[in-house]
């Protein structure tokens, strides 16, 4: 039976709703799925900042003995996606944080960059480094260090700045 009703058969008029309510169902379904998708990314995304690490301690030095007072230690890895750092004390020692403070770095191989202390106040004059300047960069420090069960620490010597 095809009753008109404006201009249209009930089939037609019954198919177009049904369309739009799947329409509905479909739309609403991708946007669950495309939570459901977000929520399983950043899940993976903290299981990765929850891969295990291992306590990373170690000191920096100039050459002369000189404890290096202030100065953030940073491990690069073309292997991990973190860049575990820390930061000198007075005695030059640091302890490293990948995810959570002090808890080190996960295994592997890391090359070290060693950024200078800076002053306190930014409106301060920022004081001379008292290394080279190439321990500034990962890429052309020279330290390299492996992170591995039982291997700590990670005592770096340092050549001092170059006196112009």
């Amino acid at each position: 039976m095809t009753s008109e009703h404006g201009g249209h058969t009930a089939e037609a008029v019954h198919s177009g709703a049904a369309r739009r309510a799947d329409g509905r169902r479909s739309r609403s379904l991708r946007r669950a799925c495309g939570i459901g998708a977000v929520g399983v990314i950043l899940a993976g995304i903290a299981g990765c900042g929850g891969s295990a690490t291992l306590p990373v301690t170690g000191s920096v030095r100039l050459a002369d003995g000189t404890p290096v007072v202030g100065a953030t230690v940073v491990f690069e890895s073309a292997q991990h996606r973190v860049s575990p750092s820390g930061t000198t004390d007075a005695a030059g020692a640091f302890t490293l944080t990948a995810f959570e403070r002090d808890d080190g770095a996960p295994a592997g191989e890391y090359r070290i960059a060693i950024h200078p202390p800076m002053a306190a106040d930014s409106s301060e004059r920022q004081p001379a480094s008292p290394f080279d300047e190439r321990y500034a960069s990962a890429s052309t420090s020279g330290l390299v260090f492996t992170v591995a069960p039982g291997v700590t620490p990670c005592d770096l010597v340092l050549e001092p700045r170059k006196r112009r």
